[in-house]
């Protein structure tokens, strides 16, 4: 017992005041379960004019399916509203898996995407790609100007 008393304390003492703050949890069970939901719909199609599935949906509804089957809460009808309601706008650069990202300009958005975390997101891209896993481009068009914590995920 003194052996594991020496070891645990000699740990302790090395780690006891080391700065651990840029370490960023992402693991939840709620974040789990969005991104494990949002990987179901990668082999459906993308479609304005049948938006809300079950074989396509848009960028917004596909989001909005997602969210409301896992979370429970509509988040949106579109872009707009997901930007304006769904949760707390944050710096692109603070984004963590299960946030939405969203392409355009403040105030009128055009696309929204599900940070995987990282450059990495899924999203329902247009009638020839459907609904895939893609990255975002940093210094591109392709890269988003906000993103959004949802409440139930932090």
């Amino acid at each position: 017992m003194d052996v594991r008393n020496a070891a645990a304390k000699k740990y302790y003492d090395e780690f006891a005041n080391r700065d651990f703050s840029f370490i960023t949890v992402t693991g939840n069970a709620a974040v789990q379960a969005v991104i494990a939901e949002a990987k179901k719909y990668l082999v459906l199609a993308y479609s304005q004019a049948n938006r809300y599935g079950p074989s396509s949906y848009d960028c917004s509804s596909y989001m909005q399916a997602v969210f409301r089957t896992v979370i429970g809460r509509d988040i949106g009808i579109n872009t707009w509203a997901q930007e304006t309601d769904a949760g707390t706008l944050i710096p692109v650069n603070q984004r963590r898996a299960g946030d939405l990202l969203l392409f355009g300009v403040p105030g009128d958005p055009y696309h929204v995407a599900l940070s995987l975390g990282g450059d990495d997101i899924y999203h329902a891209a247009n009638p020839d790609k459907g609904i895939l896993q893609d990255k975002i481009w940093p210094g591109t068009e392709f890269f988003p100007y906000i993103a959004i914590r949802i409440p139930e995920l932090e």
